[in-house]
């Protein structure tokens, strides 16, 4: 495993690993001390609270860098969010004051 890390960490700025989920391999903690970072990916109303935290805590203990949370599966019904708009008007005003 440490030679195809190493040869794919020569070959790319960055590489993105997968692996099964920790409650049913230990692949993932393994796997996270030998890479840079690990992310923890959970999904919405399916991954529970206690096992993402439990998941965490492996890693860390396995002082695997965990650099955050992703959660996926997230719909309109999971929640609400709004976003921004930005608008800015840039023109000349030198005539205005004709």
């Amino acid at each position: 495993m440490d030679s195809v890390i190493g040869f794919l960490a020569d070959s790319a700025d960055i590489v993105i690993y997968d692996s099964p989920p920790m409650a049913v391999v230990t692949d993932a903690t393994l796997l996270g001390v030998k890479l840079d970072g690990v992310l923890l990916v959970v999904r919405l109303g399916i991954t529970s609270r206690d096992a993402a935290k439990k998941t965490r805590e492996l890693l860390t203990t396995s002082r695997a860098n965990v650099l955050g949370v992703v959660v996926n599966d997230i719909t309109r019904r999971h929640g609400h969010g709004h976003y921004y708009y930005y608008y800015y008007y840039y023109g000349d005003n030198e005539n205005e004051h004709d």
